[in-house]
């Protein structure tokens, strides 16, 4: 029988819950996926406390799949019975069985486990495409918020590749695991100050998953000419819940640039959505996941994992994130 996590209320990691279900058979244009692990994402923690747009409980969370194709639906012909794949899913992903558009599907290198390409279809894309799509040419020097995380440690991998001095912040625990990634461990606390103390110029571009007030501290880092990437609101919440008063107060504290302030500071900001960029340029989000993995099939980008938890442990996967103390990604491994 088929499992699946539902979360059934909006809430804690205790509102997931483990059922079985009967899968249904793949339609036009579809095939159905024997799923082997998906990552848990920061989006994930949204959905599950009913803050994501559209999305909202009950829904099984589950931004990703990697896994083996089960069945074809009609007019497939791309692919077969058997291929070893992955999909950007945004919901549906914490379950062993997935029906998937078949146009989503991208095919992974044998070599790579399903852990280490599940860590790479959210974070890894969103790495690379921040890096790759949003920021000029001739980068020289960066700064990653959450360096020691899912997408900013995948970010370290792809700028050490690329040859750029790299500055990431993070807790002290994290710094080890920064700097063996070629970057400079900086903490978050009087971040500007840091920054500015060993690179009294600023740097090219800064990639702020934070949010909130810290939007104002990365804008402050830039060079002229340098570009701050947004992909992120993790410090609206609090320890992975959803508190209004936080939220409120990060809100108020966010600087809202206009034009004149941006034209005036020749510094520019831009915001990374994924699943909007996939919509609008889905062939990129197909040639952009696909060279994400030959890169860590060749050993560029190693992808951090934190922990693996069982689907069927996934309250305790959420436990995890939300208290923030985790390096790198968090697994769900489904059992064959």
């Amino acid at each position: 029988m088929a499992q699946r996590v539902i979360a059934q209320r909006a809430g804690g990691p205790e509102v997931l819950r483990v059922e079985n279900y009967e899968p249904s058979a793949p339609g036009p244009g579809e095939v159905l996926l024997r799923n082997q692990a998906v990552g848990v994402a920061f989006a994930d923690v949204l959905i599950r406390e009913g803050l994501y747009p559209v999305h909202k409980p009950p829904v099984v969370p589950g931004y990703e799949v990697v896994g083996r194709i089960k069945a074809l639906g009609p007019d497939v012909t791309d692919v077969e019975v058997g291929d070893y794949v992955a999909a950007l899913t945004v919901i549906g992903g914490y379950a062993s069985d997935v029906i998937v558009p078949a146009a989503d599907l991208v095919r992974v290198p044998e070599t790579l486990s399903p852990e280490s390409a599940a860590a790479l279809v959210l974070n890894g894309l969103t790495a690379y495409q921040m890096l790759e799509r949003c920021c000029p040419a001739g980068l020289s020097r960066i700064a990653v918020f959450g360096a020691g995380g899912g997408v900013g440690s995948i970010l370290l991998d792809l700028a050490r590749h690329r040859g750029l001095t790299v500055y990431g912040f993070g807790g002290r625990d994290k710094h080890p695991a920064i700097a063996a990634k070629g970057a400079i461990p900086l903490e978050r606390i009087d971040s500007v100050q840091a920054l500015r103390a060993v690179a009294p110029s600023g740097v090219d571009a800064v990639f702020d998953g934070v949010g909130g007030r810290n939007s104002r501290r990365s804008f402050a880092m830039l060079n002229e000419g340098g570009i701050l990437v947004l992909f992120g609101a993790q410090g609206l919440m609090d320890h992975g819940r959803r508190n209004l008063f936080r939220a409120a107060s990060e809100f108020v504290a966010m600087p809202w640039w206009s034009s004149f302030s941006i034209f005036g500071s020749n510094r520019g900001v831009i915001g990374y959505n994924i699943t909007r960029l996939k919509s609008a340029h889905p062939e990129h989000y197909r040639v952009d996941l696909a060279a994400v993995f030959q890169l860590a099939a060749d050993g560029v980008v190693q992808p951090l994992i934190d922990r693996v938890f069982d689907l069927t442990d996934a309250s305790a996967a959420h436990t995890r994130i939300n208290d923030g103390n985790h390096t790198g990604k968090i697994i769900l491994r489904i059992k064959a």
